[in-house]
């Protein structure tokens, strides 16, 4: 095979390479002879290429270096790196964070948070500090959740404070319905009814508790004499005339007599107002007779005229009182057996007293 760099038989002319033609190139075309290098020009010496040659690349075989017998330096007994044994502790000394860092500090706020919850919730169920109760519970609910993400600090107190918390608002809320309710039925009944005097002499006030306290059944009533009170008002049962029909009779003409197997009777009662009302109360006398079989007859059931009665309907102020008779027509069998129900106030609670 020629080599195209080898030069040709004319020394003369550069000896060109000849490539090989790739297709569709144009032939090369002779220069003419017009256009030769004229003699007197110095002829350009041929660069000659010397031919590359490749050296043939040698992979240098790779040998296992066996390692040194026991023994030697850099290696521990049993043929194991001595770099082993120098970085294994130290690995082996090295563990992972631990979550527990120590025991955690007592969480002020939390604390204070539960003592806050607690007092609130008491407070909250005293009617006369209650407002003290709403300002400690939410202020406390605030300082447990405050107290709940503090870091490395004991979260029981917090927890408690905000349960507690949450548990006092809640019956506080109940307690505020009880108390407005409360008030709402004091308005209207005005109280609860006890009594001030009527019982024996080792004890003035007949109250004994439980089923044998006086005036709470017709089984026990009051003696005629006894005194019951309210918030609002005070009354007496002063006295009680089973056979009053002449009386009622000599004050009008115009009274009916007492139907066959009925008698008219009157009681006499003091009425005294205690309340605060700068406007006053009327006075609404509230006595029944009771018989014996437990039907209840209203002065209102039958229109007589008692000497000295009680006047009703007017108004009375603080300090004000009242005293007169009030007429019934009861039936005639067993008169002094029955009883008079008597409230102190339009909607107050009811006690009974003895008419015999």
């Amino acid at each position: 095979m020629t080599n195209p760099f080898e030069p040709s038989g004319n020394q003369n002319q550069p000896n060109k390479p000849e490539w090989p033609a790739f297709p569709g190139a144009p032939e090369p075309q002779a220069a003419p002879e017009s256009q030769a290098a004229p003699e007197s020009q110095p002829q350009q010496q041929p660069y000659q290429q010397q031919p590359y040659q490749q050296q043939p690349y040698q992979q240098q075989s790779y040998q296992q270096t066996p390692p040194p017998p026991q023994g030697q330096p850099g290696f521990q007994a049993g043929g194991q790196p001595e770099f082993q044994q120098q970085y294994q502790p130290q690995f082996a000394q090295q563990q992972m964070p631990q979550m527990n860092q120590g025991p955690k500090k007592p969480n002020i706020l939390g604390i204070i948070a539960l003592v806050l919850a607690v007092l609130g919730t008491v407070l909250a169920c005293i009617k006369a500090v209650m407002a003290l109760g709403w300002i400690a519970l939410p202020i406390a609910f605030i300082m447990g959740i405050v107290a709940l993400f503090m870091k490395n600090q004991g979260k029981a107190a917090a927890i408690a404070a905000i349960v507690i918390s949450v548990v006092g608002t809640m019956v506080a809320g109940a307690m505020a319905v009880f108390f407005v309710a409360k008030d709402f039925d004091d308005e209207l009944t005005g109280g609860e009814t006890v009594v001030s005097n009527g019982g024996s002499k080792n004890d003035p006030k007949g109250i004994v508790g439980g089923k044998d306290e006086k005036g709470l059944s017709r089984e026990n009533p009051l003696p005629v004499g006894s005194t019951i009170e309210n918030k609002d008002w005070i009354v007496t049962v002063n006295s009680v005339d089973l056979n009053a029909a002449a009386k009622i009779k000599a004050e009008n003409e115009f009274n009916d007599d007492p139907k066959p197997g009925n008698v008219q009777i009157m009681a006499n009662l003091t009425y005294k107002y205690k309340g605060s009302k700068p406007e006053g109360e009327y006075l609404i006398p509230m006595v029944e007779y009771v018989t014996t079989s437990g039907n209840s007859i209203s002065w209102t059931d039958t229109f007589l005229m008692a000497p000295n009665e009680l006047e009703s309907v007017n108004t009375m102020y603080n300090g004000a009182s009242a005293t007169g008779n009030i007429p019934f027509e009861v039936p005639a069998a067993d008169v002094e057996k029955g009883t008079l129900a008597v409230s102190p106030g339009f909607l107050g609670d009811k006690r009974f007293f003895a008419v015999n």
